[in-house]
């Protein structure tokens, strides 16, 4: 495909049109794992290969506290926090 320009990638839509498809892409790679496609987003899914362990089927939250990079465990924690947030105020009420 056509490559972008610096100004093209940092229009929003554009921008976020382009972050939804890596995700997806990284949703696919993972087979839907969320904690590996969020933290392969920020570090890369060549980073999170080498982190995989058994906790993360046992106890994927002891997982992300064991990623070695701050910047992607906070960034894990704060997208997962938002996701089930907004999960929550999905829910109907009872």
């Amino acid at each position: 495909g056509a490559q972008l320009t610096e100004d093209e990638i940092r229009e929003p839509k554009q921008n976020a049109a382009l972050g939804a498809a890596y995700l997806e892409q990284l949703l696919q790679h993972w087979q839907g794992d969320a904690f590996r496609s969020i933290a392969s987003y920020n570090a890369g899914p060549g980073a999170v290969a080498r982190w995989i362990t058994p906790q993360l089927q046992e106890a994927p939250e002891l997982w992300v506290e064991a990623i070695p990079y701050q910047e992607t465990r906070l960034y894990v924690k704060k997208v997962l926090g938002n996701l089930w947030h907004f999960q929550q105020q999905r829910l109907p009420e009872c």
